[in-house]
């Protein structure tokens, strides 16, 4: 009998499982808690998504293209490790963190003065660009973003870190993200092929005229293979 194949555009149940437990086993420790990251301590509480075992951003940071003086959109941010790393490592001369989830947003702000960025990094709770000024452009925007389409009844938002159903949030992200760029700016996304399947992707927002390119690709500690994913728009 030939082995059950995954549908193409379905999640794989054992890695929607394994990032479920993952989820729940990132808030079984004692909070607030310290962890590293790109040689920097940084500050995590409780019910703010953990970049410490959810380990995209290693490979994420260091690939993306941004250069002195530029600014920057950390979209989803949670404690802010994207944003301020890139600031520190790119010397940008602005970035803005956003986040729907009002823990993530104390959390980030306490990141942020522990390493004196108040001058350069802001943050603001939004719900996507809900409560970001629309004239206000960044030369990249990014979003290590829900990438698994799964539908979860009264999600919270760690499991909004992780599920968005038919991919509505991320349409949105698209849509609306690109009237926020500087000329020759970049829509980015943060996504797994090894937890979720990147044609279902790529269909959903290609309802939308857009499509998505792999920018680049590596594995992370846990053994994850992590993409960034440049957002193109389809003529």
């Amino acid at each position: 009998m030939k082995n059950k194949q995954t549908p193409q555009n379905e999640v794989d149940g054992e890695q929607l499982d394994r990032a479920k437990q993952q989820l729940s086993k990132s808030q079984e420790r004692q909070f607030p808690m310290e962890f590293e990251f790109g040689g920097r301590c940084f500050i995590l509480h409780k019910d703010v998504f953990a970049p410490d075992l959810f380990l995209g951003s290693t490979i994420y940071v260091p690939h993306l293209p941004l250069k002195a003086g530029q600014s920057f959109l950390d979209m989803g941010c949670g404690t802010a490790v994207i944003g301020i790393t890139a600031c520190l490592d790119h010397d940008l001369s602005y970035v803005l963190c956003s986040d729907i989830s009002l823990p993530a947003v104390n959390n980030a702000k306490e990141n942020i003065k522990m390493h004196n960025l108040a001058d350069k990094v802001q943050v603001v709770q939004s719900d996507v660009f809900s409560n970001i000024p629309s004239d206000r452009k960044f030369d990249l925007i990014f979003w290590n973003f829900p990438y698994m389409d799964i539908k979860s009844d009264r999600a919270t938002y760690m499991e909004m870190c992780i599920f968005d159903p038919d991919y509505a949030m991320t349409k949105r992200f698209i849509t609306e993200g690109f009237d926020r760029l500087n000329t020759n700016g970049r829509l980015m996304l943060g996504f797994s092929t090894t937890r979720a399947p990147l044609q279902a992707l790529k269909n959903s927002i290609r309802e939308i005229s857009f499509d998505v390119e792999i920018y680049h690709q590596g594995t992370d500690n846990n053994g994850i293979t992590q993409e960034i994913l440049n957002v193109v728009k389809l003529k």
